[in-house]
């Protein structure tokens, strides 16, 4: 394919917006010095009147083009917009387990143990720098880590302190 037909192909998609391209993106990419994406820059500032104009005619009332359009200016939250998408695919059941999985690791994953974590650390020594604090606890998470991920905090809560 020549870069005028990826051009075209690229810019009739449902997930191309022309906002996203502005002058620093622009530049910033240039700066590349990639022949392809150099042509791609031209014949969009050639273009862009046209084709917003063409793309709204032929995506006119398209629910997946609006869908992308209204996540991308936060008129839907994430959680719709995910469960939207996964429902497009008839996969909306099997993604919202997934997300609530995701989520639901992520918090316990950033609750630091009460007993004994960097704070603690930094209150037993004061006159330490937060750096060699950090090292000290890496030091000691890597002695304790043993086998499994909830090693060290397993190490925490036998040790008594």
């Amino acid at each position: 394919m020549s870069t005028t037909e990826i051009f075209e192909v690229l810019t009739r998609t449902r997930v191309f917006f022309f906002t996203d391209y502005d002058v620093k993106y622009k530049i910033r990419e240039r700066r590349k010095r990639r022949p392809v994406s150099d042509c791609f820059f031209n014949l969009l500032e050639s273009n862009q009147n046209d084709l917003e104009e063409q793309k709204r005619n032929l995506l006119k009332n398209d629910e997946v083009e609006m869908l992308f359009r209204n996540f991308r200016n936060k008129m839907i939250q994430y959680e719709e917009y995910i469960s939207l998408i996964s429902e497009h695919f008839n996969k909306k059941d099997e993604v919202l387990e997934r997300l609530a999985s995701l989520k639901e690791c992520a918090n316990s994953k950033h609750a630091p143990n009460p007993k004994f974590n960097f704070q603690i650390l930094c209150s037993w020594c004061p006159s330490m720098e937060q750096k060699n604090v950090g090292r000290i606890l890496a030091k000691i998470k890597s002695k304790h880590s043993g086998i499994g991920k909830d090693a060290f905090e397993d190490w925490i809560n036998m040790t008594g302190i």
